[in-house]
């Protein structure tokens, strides 16, 4: 049974929401799911390939998949000036659900 739960995940992101919504909108809690590492590689192996995920999670038995619906203004440093930052639709953090540290986050759209 995980120790972190959707009640801290709720808390969590009220005391720091995403730094990347858009037009000072307020994210919406899509799901909250607790989930072994594998699958939630799978589920977002579409938008981070399956090794740097592995790599992330490595020696992570359970972990809890927020997904937070948008939409959020991605910010990547190594964009070259000039060019807009994408948006994404979804926001999908990891978590871990023993003691609730934030080990990712993935965006996603569609």
């Amino acid at each position: 049974m995980p120790a972190f739960t959707e009640e801290d995940v709720r808390t969590y992101l009220a005391e720091h929401p995403p730094l990347s919504t858009m037009f000072g909108s307020v994210p919406v809690i899509g799901s909250v799911r607790f989930l072994p590492v594998a699958e939630a590689i799978s589920l977002l192996a579409r938008w981070r390939t399956e090794q740097t995920l592995a790599s992330q999670l490595a020696g992570r038995g359970l972990v809890c998949l927020v997904e937070l619906l948008g939409p959020f203004q991605i910010h990547d440093p190594l964009r070259p000036l000039g060019r807009v930052a994408p948006i994404a639709s979804r926001l999908y953090l990891l978590f871990d659900a023993g003691d609730g540290s934030l080990l990712t986050w993935v965006p996603a759209d569609q």
